[in-house]
């Protein structure tokens, strides 16, 4: 039963999306900027270095064997939706673009909190990943992501 629950919860998830929270530092960009602001992936880094201390992730390779119409999976919930993102294999595209790690954040192993991408230091693949960024930022429906030297993209449910 509780699974059932943790994946109505997953779908409802993916219906509505995912999002990035703002932050009120100085830096920050003006509420019309479609790019998240320094101040927010420094926010990032601090709760993504949190997050993958806690035992409650799981590799994201994992996440989609075992939820495969999850979010990030290849076989997504309106994945054919017109004018919007292929969600289709979106772990191994971060994989192919040179992440270092992927784990979805999770609550009593079913439930979708968030994902934690770790970003490679090579520039090469840091371009490549924030080449595809922008389609993740209108998947998850947030702000895109610039490359500040931050460690980690961060995306959670509203």
């Amino acid at each position: 039963m509780h699974l059932n629950i943790g994946l109505t919860l997953l779908v409802l998830f993916a219906a509505v999306g995912c999002s990035k929270q703002s932050s009120d530092s100085a830096d920050s960009d003006s509420e019309q900027s479609p790019t998240a602001s320094k101040g927010v992936a420094a926010d990032d880094d601090k709760r993504a270095e949190e997050i993958l201390k806690s035992r409650d992730i799981i590799e994201a390779r994992d996440w989609v064997r075992r939820y495969p119409k999850s979010l990030f999976s290849p076989h997504a919930i309106d994945e054919d939706a017109a004018g919007g993102t292929p969600r289709g294999p979106v772990v191994e595209r971060l994989f192919t673009a040179g992440a270092q790690r992927v784990v979805v954040h999770h609550a009593n192993s079913a439930i979708l909190l968030g994902v934690v991408v770790v970003l490679p230091t090579d520039a090469t693949a840091r371009t490549k990943i924030f080449a595809i960024e922008p389609e993740l930022s209108q998947l998850c429906q947030q702000r895109q992501a610039k490359d500040y030297g931050q460690k980690y993209l961060y995306y959670t449910p509203d």
